[in-house]
């Protein structure tokens, strides 16, 4: 295996918390429409190869570029030897336990795990609806942790940041947006309707 300018790391394995969410990838950029992707087997092929069981037909992803395992509680992503690398949130890895609100990159394609509610219907592509071409990146994501019904706390431990800079970012997309109230944001963002109506 390469080594050299191919900087990869392994991220410890962490058990997800007993929860009734339910895993899954949402397509986000790149070539593909975006969609939501049920994450309910034992272990997935990731790739662009007729049979995987997570297809993503682009150039740049390999045949067979990850395989997703389920560990316990736990989701890993293993790279298996990709031509264009596998990302978690920037950062090129050979195995890495999944959290909710992680980016993935295969190639040219990004995808989001997350972890959604039970109830809410899997064809809600969330990270793909949302109206998002007056929020930042981090607003972005401050925006779809609410909508799958997670406290400020929650969102401040997934995406690395303080309770107080959450609130900050959620008090700018309440107003790029228009709304009001956490139920607002989680309607808007479950219907996929355009926020620039009213």
């Amino acid at each position: 295996m390469g080594v050299g300018d191919r900087a990869t790391r392994t991220r410890p394995i962490r058990a997800l918390p007993a929860t009734k969410r339910r895993p899954r990838l949402l397509i986000e950029q790149g070539a593909l429409a975006p969609r939501t992707i049920e994450l309910d087997r034992e272990s997935a092929i990731v790739g662009r190869v007729v049979d995987a069981d997570v297809r993503l037909d682009v150039d740049g992803v390999s045949r067979k570029h990850a395989r997703i395992t389920r560990v316990g509680q736990a989701l890993n992503l293993v790279d298996l030897g990709s031509k264009n690398g596998t990302f978690v949130n920037g950062e090129r890895i050979d195995v890495a336990a999944l959290h909710h609100g992680d980016r993935l990159q295969l190639g040219p394609v990004t995808l989001r795990y997350v972890l959604a509610e039970e109830g809410q219907p899997a064809s809600t592509p969330t990270g793909a609806v949302l109206p998002t071409a007056r929020l930042s990146p981090r607003e972005r994501q401050v925006a779809e942790h609410v909508a799958l019904g997670m406290t400020n706390v929650e969102i401040a431990a997934a995406l690395g940041i303080t309770r107080r800079t959450v609130a900050t970012h959620l008090e700018r997309v309440y107003e790029r947006l228009g709304i009001h109230s956490r139920a607002a944001l989680a309607n808007l963002v479950g219907r996929g309707e355009d926020g620039g109506s009213g």
